[in-house]
């Protein structure tokens, strides 16, 4: 009896991760707001505010043609592993209904072109910080109707301890709230059963967040130069990182 009881103890933590977790990143070009920009280039450079604007002007051309072959990779995605939600950068618990409010508006208007203005200017201004562009590629197929819906990745408290405003109107960035707030984004992708998939702009590696909370999974980053997969197995205290090949819109 003594020694079946070891031997379950021992095969516990293989039972239990029979079926891993995986977790897809999908490098998302980072949205930042014109005040944001316009912040920091003022901070950094002699640009007039009118040179600013032509910056931030090229700077969303760019962001929506990134978003055109990002809506093409999720699609994928999507189709192979069935996904009915995708978790996203900058979403929370706080504001995650009223996004999906406005998302309905949107959806609503593509169907008939016509909406309430004052409900919809309402659900606008509700959106909390989460601006239309930044829902990008996700929020898109939520509105066409090729995903179900969008799942909150972050955690409203550790989210908005690191978008804090300093005084002249740039972000403040304190390294120890950011690596909290990726530990909090770790948590919340492992909620989810089978494959999670997140669109996370480039700068964030979640590899050691993952080992640092003792999950095992694999993690997968498409869309950086080159690929990753990490294979994270804090059973046997070690990881491994090898590059997959990545072409086009398929996940090989």
């Amino acid at each position: 009896m003594y020694r079946l009881s070891a031997l379950l103890m021992f095969l516990l933590p293989a039972l239990v991760q029979a079926a891993p977790h995986k977790i897809i990143h999908v490098v998302n070009p980072h949205h930042v707001s014109r005040a944001e920009y316009l912040a920091d280039l003022r901070a950094n450079s002699s640009l007039t505010d009118d040179q600013i604007d032509d910056r931030y002007r090229e700077f969303l051309h760019d962001r929506e043609r990134s978003q055109r072959g990002l809506i093409l990779k999720l699609r994928v995605l999507i189709k192979k592993y069935r996904l009915k939600g995708i978790y996203l950068q900058g979403l929370s618990e706080k504001n995650h209904q009223a996004t999906l409010d406005y998302l309905e508006s949107l959806k609503q208007y593509e169907k008939t072109n016509t909406i309430n203005e004052s409900e919809f200017e309402k659900r606008k201004k509700d959106q909390n910080r989460l601006d239309l562009s930044e829902l990008g590629a996700a929020g898109q197929l939520v509105i066409t109707g090729e995903l179900q819906t969008i799942l909150p990745a972050e955690d409203a408290k550790a989210f908005e301890a690191v978008n804090s405003v300093k005084s002249d109107g740039s972000i403040k960035f304190v390294e120890k709230e950011e690596h909290e707030r990726e530990n909090a984004i770790v948590r919340n992708l492992m909620k989810a059963d089978g494959v999670a998939v997140i669109v996370l702009s480039r700068d964030h590696n979640l590899a050691d967040n993952l080992k640092e909370l003792g999950f095992s999974c694999r993690y997968v980053i498409t869309g950086s130069d080159p690929p990753v997969e990490s294979n994270i197995d804090t059973f046997k205290n070690s990881i491994f990182k090898r590059s997959d090949k990545l072409t086009g819109n398929r996940l090989k």
